[in-house]
């Protein structure tokens, strides 16, 4: 159930269809059958073409040529699984660390006592002005419920997937032609928003009932459109042009500047933001959503919240749950990576660690004589020890070198993701990552390297 109907935070079930598909399960059989072949097929064609008195000798046929032909073709397949392994945790751990970050990271506005409802109204049910006069009815029911600190309305709400609009465009402002090419966030809002949201006030006033459609056009900008778009001017009272639905646009007077925040993701560098005032800009009123700010004593429950708004509207479908639980979206990404990219890790790593595993003990016991000889010529446990983990240790460390190159190229993309200050070049996680790779890669070579220590030296020299 787990698989087919997985509890993500999305605004829609979601189901995947796990059903058994003939064609699929043939096609692994066979492909797992081919690769069996494969892989047994090399080692056989080498064994057929030895000499056999190196096999009666328990040596290693190839010891002769061990210089020239040190690096076999089982050498580079476990560099390229420590390699994969290595990639695979550490873009896990940047991932947790994004995870870890971002809880403690400040959106910009209040999530511990803000409640979101999203209301979904039946498409045409409400013109502009009735859609506005509903919004307002349902927010001035919920101020008066007990333990509501306040509440209002907003077209989108920030860090869900609907987060607003992304608007580029040319404006000008108090009447500089040209004007300027602008990129910002463009949100429509409601009475009170601000306060409602635990938005900071930088200067200017919150919106008010009175701002209506056909008054005054009225903006509020955020710090960071001030610092870009009017970096040596007073933003209180500025006349701004923006892009409309006629090709001259609409001009607009900025009345409040407020405090930055994050809009479409934890990890998206500082953006310009426009708030608007809903009821002088939306047209379309099929969806919305209604915030609502508890008081530090008190918290009004989801379910007599919802109750309430289904009463004023019995056909809009309207699901209430903390801020906390809405904004699961934004983390969404940092945890299905480090879950994924965690098993997956662990999984590469303990395959490369096997195959660690296997060519140490497959030396170990091809050089018996070897390491027999020298044993009882005086070697020293740590020497025969050495001897037996040197080609483990290096390529462990061939591997995580060409795991760290190929992490670097691969890790680049995910910028988008991260929280400011996290690179996703970290070196933290980066020395984290190979240390661990290089500690587990030690422990699988050390364990068929302690069976050397056992070598009997006098047995050793009778099979000779």
């Amino acid at each position: 159930p787990l698989l087919i109907e997985p509890a993500l935070p999305l605004p829609v079930p979601l189901e995947v269809y796990a059903g058994m598909d003939g064609r699929l399960l043939t096609y692994s059989m066979l492909l797992t059958l081919v690769t069996t072949i494969l892989c047994a097929l090399a080692p056989a064609l080498q064994a057929t073409r030895r000499s056999q008195l190196p096999a009666l000798k328990n040596q290693d046929p190839l010891a002769v040529r061990r210089i020239g032909r040190r690096w076999s073709l089982r050498n580079v397949l476990v560099v390229g699984q420590v390699a994969v392994a290595l990639v695979l945790l550490l873009t896990a751990l940047l991932f947790v660390r994004n995870l870890a970050r971002a809880g403690a990271l400040d959106p910009g506005f209040d999530v511990e006592r803000t409640l979101v409802a999203q209301i979904g109204i039946v498409q045409g049910k409400f013109t502009p002005i009735t859609g506005t006069a509903w919004l307002d009815g349902a927010v001035e029911r919920l101020r008066g419920m007990s333990g509501v600190d306040s509440a209002s309305y907003s077209y989108s709400a920030p860090l869900t997937l609907r987060s607003g609009l992304t608007t580029g465009a040319r404006i000008v402002i108090n009447g500089k032609e040209p004007g300027v090419q602008a990129t910002y966030q463009d949100t429509f809002v409601g009475p009170a928003y601000f306060r409602t949201m635990g938005i900071g006030l930088v200067k200017g006033r919150e919106f008010r009932d009175d701002d209506r459609r056909g008054g005054l056009v009225v903006i509020a900008v955020n710090e960071e459109f001030v610092r870009r778009y009017l970096p040596n001017e007073e933003p209180i009272g500025a006349e701004v042009r923006l892009p409309g639905p006629t090709e001259a646009g609409y001009l607009a007077e900025i009345v409040a500047v407020v405090r930055n925040g994050k809009y479409r993701s934890l990890g998206e560098s500082q953006q310009a933001a426009v708030y608007e005032v809903y009821g002088q800009r939306v047209n379309s009123h099929h969806f919305a959503h209604i915030f609502v700010r508890a008081r530090p004593d008190a918290t009004p429950s989801p379910r007599d919240i919802a109750r309430l708004l289904q009463d004023l509207d019995p056909s809009a479908s309207i699901d209430v749950q903390p801020m906390e639980t809405s904004l699961a979206f934004a983390f969404l990404p940092s945890r299905v990576g480090a879950v994924l990219l965690g098993a997956l890790g662990m999984l590469g790593l303990t395959l490369a660690m096997v195959g660690l595993f296997a060519i140490v003990a497959y030396s170990v016991s091809r050089r018996s004589a070897e390491i027999g000889i020298r044993v009882a010529l005086g070697a020293t446990r740590r020497a025969v020890t050495l001897l037996v983990v040197r080609d483990a240790i290096v390529i462990a460390c061939l591997g995580c070198a060409l795991g760290l190159g190929t992490a670097w190229l691969v890790t680049s993309p995910l910028s988008m993701f991260l929280v400011g200050g996290l690179s996703p070049t970290d070196p933290a996680t980066f020395a984290a990552t190979t240390a661990v790779t290089l500690a587990v890669s030690a422990l699988a070579a050390w364990i068929p390297a302690r069976r050397a220590l056992r070598v009997d030296p006098v047995s050793v020299l009778r099979a000779e």
